[in-house]
């Protein structure tokens, strides 16, 4: 990457990418001093300042062209990283990488219950993390965009997102997760209070998400609109008092 003396000297071609990070280095930090710190600096400080603004650049491009493995012109959001170092780091660091990764672009889809991240360009490369750990994830196309996905249960085996803080994505995944179903015949219970949530609300998703919220109950969409239709000419049991509800597995 050259020496210190290289970096001051070298101007880098104002069109590149590094080029305009190191001008706006440079410029904030003169600015700093303007406007909070009320001087001029002396020519000591001066040179302090482009110290500073050169080793923060070659921080930069370090960490674009070595860790990402990227060109001056790449950006993450269009060219695929060159990462494939990161296989063979230790499982917990794996981990803890794909947690970030979730935390910035993962959400929790209750239909499908799965976790899925906008992935595109760099899918490929979380497949083979996920797999490193012992998780199995796919990619399909969501919106025109490419995202990896995988089962909620190995999503809440991780802690996929930050169960300290208790963001609103780490209470939803761990209601999906764990959530009893009834893939067979439902118990009383279920059938009665599903047709009391479905006599008083249009949108299936409203009530699938009362059900899961509620009575710790996952049911499928479909399931939801099975019952909508066998039970239209029913007489709504909204006011009667509803059975006690089985929270068994």
């Amino acid at each position: 990457m050259g020496t210190h003396r290289d970096w001051s000297e070298q101007e880098a071609p104002p069109e590149s990418r590094i080029g305009k990070i190191r001008h706006e280095l440079h410029f904030y930090a003169w600015h700093d001093l303007w406007t909070h710190k009320g001087w001029l600096p002396t020519c000591n400080q001066s040179l302090r300042i482009i110290s500073m603004d050169v080793l923060l650049l070659r921080g930069v491009f370090w960490f674009h062209t070595t860790s990402l493995g990227l060109s001056e012109d790449q950006l993450t959001s269009y060219n695929p990283v060159s990462m494939d170092w990161l296989l063979a780091a230790a499982p917990v660091s794996i981990v803890w990488f794909l947690k970030g990764i979730a935390d910035s672009d993962g959400c929790v889809n209750v239909g499908n219950r799965t976790v899925e991240i906008t992935s595109e360009p760099n899918g490929p490369l979380f497949v083979k993390l996920f797999a490193k750990v012992g998780i199995r994830a796919k990619i399909y196309k969501s919106k025109g965009y490419d995202c990896v996905s995988i089962p909620a249960s190995e999503a809440a085996r991780i802690q996929i997102f930050n169960v300290q803080v208790g963001t609103h994505r780490s209470v939803l995944l761990d209601r999906v997760a764990n959530a009893q179903t009834f893939p067979a015949r439902w118990p009383a219970w279920l059938e009665e209070r599903a047709y009391h949530l479905l006599s008083e609300h249009a949108d299936l998703s409203t009530v699938r998400n009362i059900l899961l919220a509620e009575d710790n109950t996952y049911v499928k969409l479909r399931t939801l609109r099975n019952k909508r239709g066998s039970c239209e000419g029913k007489p709504a049991k909204g006011s009667a008092p509803l059975t006690p509800r089985l929270r068994g597995a």
